[in-house]
């Protein structure tokens, strides 16, 4: 009963939060405006050119994307190794691992990352109380959002013409990311939910960034395998715009990044066909946000 009430204090204390009910209420707001902006792409959808599009992806590419998949997953489920080591939480890496997996899983697929994150690692394992729970999942995410800005300002340099933006929009995320490593040598302690941790190390980091280059490129993979024949940007040229419609649905914070992430996509490429990618869209979303959250 003790142990009972102590969770339930923070775990009431963190839903009536305020950050909380601003998150809730930014989700709500930003899938009709999502919506509203699509509005001029939607006067060329088809659903029966869409269905056409579905049964034609064959087999073969279901397979290859969903072994595309079983690698990224395995590399964010690292993410988690590597924080509770740095926090030195004592949980096994095997189990950190899973954990990692799991929580990520379910929580891009149903949103609110932080709190469902949090959630799924407490349940997850027994040895972490909530506090512990939200502030390795508080690590993973800032971790995350780092590797992704040094991913996609090099990835934006190496193939700039992907992507409609300024030169100076990739030169701006890698200078962040600098900024973001010197900061976190500097400081080296951060205070999360009332509690000082440690940052992670330079050691810690150039790790998370391998980790994360493989899960995205993997992710960014599995969906590049779904797309038709006529498809034309290379795996090369698409990799920088699935880490943009990833930024942007990691910002939205909505269930499965819907809404941000498919305008996002249409508008990175509007001369593609909008049935055809919205039918390679809908398999994404099914090997890689459906299907892993089940399991």
């Amino acid at each position: 009963m003790l142990i009972a009430a102590r969770m339930t204090t923070p775990f009431a204390s963190l839903l009536r939060h305020r950050k909380t009910l601003l998150q809730f209420f930014m989700v709500c707001s930003v899938i009709p405006l999502c919506f509203f902006a699509a509005q001029p792409m939607m006067a060329s959808f088809d659903w029966s050119q869409i269905k056409l599009a579905w049964r034609a992806i064959s087999l073969e590419q279901w397979a290859a994307s969903l072994l595309a998949v079983s690698i990224s997953f395995a590399a964010l489920g690292r993410y988690d190794v590597i924080v509770h080591r740095v926090l030195n939480t004592g949980v096994a890496p095997r189990a950190a691992h899973a954990s990692g997996a799991a929580s990520v899983a379910l929580s891009q697929t149903l949103g609110f990352g932080l709190i469902v994150g949090t959630i799924a690692r407490w349940r997850g394992m027994n040895s972490l109380n909530l506090v512990s729970a939200s502030t390795v999942t508080a690590m993973v995410s800032i971790s995350f959002l780092g590797s992704w800005l040094f991913l996609f300002g090099l990835a934006g340099l190496v193939s700039p013409r992907s992507l409609p933006l300024p030169y100076y929009v990739y030169q701006a995320c890698l200078f962040s990311a600098v900024c973001f490593v010197i900061y976190t040598t500097l400081k080296r302690y951060v205070t999360i939910a009332g509690y000082r941790t440690r940052f992670p190390s330079l050691r810690a980091l150039a790790k998370l960034v391998m980790f994360a280059a493989i899960d995205t490129s993997a992710a960014a993979l599995a969906f590049w395998i779904l797309m038709p024949n006529s498809f034309e940007p290379t795996l090369i040229a698409f990799f920088p715009i699935y880490l943009t419609c990833l930024g942007v649905a990691l910002i939205g914070n909505t269930p499965g990044g819907l809404g941000p992430f498919e305008v996002t996509l249409l508008w990175a490429m509007p001369f593609e066909n909008v049935n055809s990618l919205l039918a390679s869209l809908i398999a994404f979303r099914i090997v890689y946000f459906a299907l892993p959250a089940c399991l």
